[in-house]
């Protein structure tokens, strides 16, 4: 008797990754807005009052307002993080790439995903202006040292809206469509994991609702 094949839902399009391992990256975002209240909460503590004060003032905000006005910037910042990770996560289940393990190796330090095979090191930030001079320097000094080993070293720009690569002191800049596309071996893997993601959080509010409404066949 021939064995049934696992049938996958025909909105996922990043066949490269396992869908399981899809949805325990995705877990990590739907948790975000699970404790977005709390997180809120403890980050108002913080606030920045010289920010609060001239925000009020230039819109003639009530406390009410500022009250909402930073608690979308919070969560924004802390949904940004989330995605970082995700962007690292699910881009190291790709054949063949793997995160670096903090602390495994004083070169290997600094860095988030390397392809042993390939000779690929790859440094993941989300705009190009998430970096200042130091931590830009620090970056590049690091993949230099990787280039220096014979290794191709990338900074990827996740949110880079140029068409082409370039070059900057040893060091290939992609965009992140260059980079999926690139590490996935196929031209439409960037659209395709945004196609798969929007899908996801307009029809589905929880991991819990996307198990329910998905099933095998065994």
């Amino acid at each position: 008797m021939e064995a049934s094949k696992r049938v996958l839902p025909d909105w996922y399009k990043i066949y490269e990754i396992e869908f399981e391992t899809y949805l325990l990256h995705i877990h990590e975002i739907y948790k975000h807005f699970e404790k977005s209240e709390d997180e809120y909460k403890v980050e108002s503590k913080r606030e920045d009052l010289f920010l609060k004060r001239i925000m009020m003032s230039k819109n003639n905000w009530s406390e009410k307002d500022w009250d909402e006005y930073e608690k979308s910037r919070i969560l924004q910042k802390n949904l940004e993080m989330k995605i970082g990770y995700f962007h690292e996560n699910i881009s190291a289940s790709i054949r063949g790439y793997s995160k670096i393990k903090q602390g495994k190796e004083e070169k290997e330090k600094h860095c988030d995903i390397i392809n042993h095979d390939l000779q690929e090191v790859f440094e993941l930030k989300n705009k190009e202006n998430t970096m200042n001079g130091d931590s830009r320097r620090s970056v590049f000094q690091k993949l230099k040292e990787y280039s220096s080993r014979g290794m191709k070293s990338y900074l990827v720009y996740i949110n880079k809206w140029s068409k082409k690569s370039k070059s900057k002191e040893n060091v290939i800049i992609l965009s992140g469509k260059e980079f999926y596309n690139k590490i996935s071996r196929r031209d439409t893997f960037y659209d395709d994991l945004l196609d798969t993601l929007t899908y996801t959080f307009l029809h589905y509010k929880s991991i819990e609702d996307i198990q329910k409404n998905y099933s095998f066949n065994k």
